[in-house]
């Protein structure tokens, strides 16, 4: 019986990251046993790539750069290329740049399964947008239908996504900073298309700007988002797939590496979740580090597990999980594409068993040939494209409500946050009048309601007539939804 779920849940998975281009001319196809190389791929990117699968891992199409000069053309833009390697009809001109860390992803459309999104970032600028192919048109082969598609103007160079709750519809998150702001920008792709479902501040999260590259990873179960801090602190928070809500904001790797250090950049979590893994530069060497997410103290569960040889300028770049539960990592020296071939950039180094702790984890450094391409910084971004529905939460009811939309006139700050007898709120606009506050059930039924009569930007409210549990605030004014947001509360 055990062998039979196994089977069926084998067959049933889908197979949508089991071909990867990234680098120069190069990919990989995770259809066999041992994963072949692809040299036929016409894709050219220094960091940013990506590529998608039919869900029986036939390849669809892939994302990438025409060559990863800054001063050539080819730099600063994003061409589409189909599984016959060619150029798509309406996909030679996406905006972007091979030297943005998490430039590109690509999710199918909930709503249509011959259509897909592609999210691409472009530098200067920093401006998100999104384009969409249509895989039925051009015999199979498909086309883009809508290009270069504007949906914000201030976005960083991180950018991931994960499954909303109902198993159907997806997340999209970037991070963004102000002078005195740090947030995550949220957007919700769903049948009807791509929502802006606003910010989530998080102080000194970005050190301004600072650590602008970097990855930024959800796990594979979209339960941790692992934030590689750039030359600041690396974090892991919790995610609620459901209403789009991070918490439980923990630095992991407070330590100082020595005086030249501060860069963080490769950045991944084991099949579990349990161990992270980040790679760091100090001076001229890299490191990789593991980290056990479970341990009373993360910081200090550290354990080094590879430092480089100080060669000039030789970098650990991109992680990546991979459909064989192994994760990749790049290497390139710092010329890129003008340093001479060897042994070093021409393979993957990869992390053989990251489920298991310190060296157990079995790294392989420049231990899976390209035949002769040289990977450069980037792998593609990948998210998991399997990850189901969360039992026992009606998502579908709570998002109907209207949780996480967004007035940027309003922000609201619920704290503390787990609450138990009270709860105060914080919002920006001083002379907001007739705000209501609702006390929703996870269901997104009205347990309670406050009324404020303002002006005002503060409010205290009392909770101890409501029994433990995780409810939902959100905030209206004569019936209009401004925001939205959990609230915990405790015994």
């Amino acid at each position: 019986m055990i062998l039979s779920l196994l089977l069926c849940f084998h067959c049933e998975a889908q197979k949508r990251d089991y071909h990867w281009t990234f680098g120069t001319l190069v990919g990989i196809n995770f259809n066999s046993v041992t994963p072949s190389v692809d040299t036929t791929i016409k894709t050219i990117s220094l960091e940013a790539s990506a590529t998608i699968a039919d869900e029986n891992g036939n390849l669809l199409f892939y994302v990438g750069s025409e060559n990863s000069s800054f001063s050539t053309p080819g730099a600063n833009k994003f061409v589409v290329r189909n599984a016959l390697d060619s150029v798509m009809p309406g996909g030679d001109s996406l905006a972007g740049h091979t030297s943005i860390t998490q430039g590109l992803i690509i999710l199918p459309d909930p709503g249509d399964t011959a259509r897909y999104y592609i999210f691409h970032i472009t530098y200067p600028g920093d401006k998100l947008y999104y384009s969409k192919v249509d895989m039925s048109l051009n015999n199979g082969l498909g086309e883009v239908v809508s290009s270069n598609n504007l949906l914000n103007n201030n976005v960083l160079e991180k950018m991931h996504s994960v499954k909303a709750a109902n198993g159907r519809d997806w997340w999209l998150i970037t991070t963004y900073y102000s002078p005195s702001t740090d947030y995550f920008r949220k957007y919700k792709i769903d049948s009807s298309g791509v929502h802006y479902k606003g910010t989530q501040i998080f102080p000194t999260l970005f050190n301004n700007g600072y650590s602008a590259f970097g990855q930024m990873i959800f796990s594979k179960d979209g339960e941790k988002l692992m934030y590689s801090g750039g030359v600041d602190i690396t974090y892991l928070f919790n995610f609620d797939r459901c209403i789009g809500e991070f918490s439980n904001q923990i630095g992991i790797d407070t330590f100082t590496f020595g005086i030249d250090a501060g860069s963080r950049y490769g950045a991944s979590l084991s099949p579990s979740g349990r161990y992270a893994y980040l790679s760091t530069s100090e001076g001229y060497i890299d490191s990789l580090w593991q980290f056990d997410t479970q341990a009373s103290n993360i910081n200090a569960s550290r354990q080094l597990i590879f430092a480089t040889q100080p060669l000039y300028d030789f970098t650990m770049g991109q992680h990546m999980l991979g459909p064989d539960g192994k994760i990749y990592i790049a290497n390139v020296y710092a010329g890129g594409l003008s340093t001479p071939l060897d042994s070093l950039n021409t393979h993957l180094s990869v992390i053989q068993t990251p489920d298991s702790p310190g060296v157990a984890c079995n790294f392989a450094p420049y231990s899976f040939s390209l035949h002769n391409r040289i990977c450069l910084l980037g792998l593609p971004n990948l998210p998991n494209y399997n990850l189901g529905q969360l039992e026992n939460v009606n998502c579908d009811s709570i998002l109907a409500a209207g949780i996480n939309d967004f007035n940027p006139q309003l922000q609201f700050m619920i704290y503390p946050n787990p609450a138990k007898d009270k709860v105060k709120i914080k919002w920006k606009d001083v002379d907001a009048k007739g705000i209501t506050f609702e006390l929703l059930s996870m269901e997104g039924k009205v347990i309670n309601e406050f009324f404020v009569e303002g002006p005002s930007n503060e409010a205290s409210i009392n909770l101890s007539n409501a029994l433990p549990g995780i409810y939902i605030i959100r905030f209206t004014i004569n019936h209009l939804l401004l925001e939205s947001h959990k609230l915990v509360i405790t015994p």
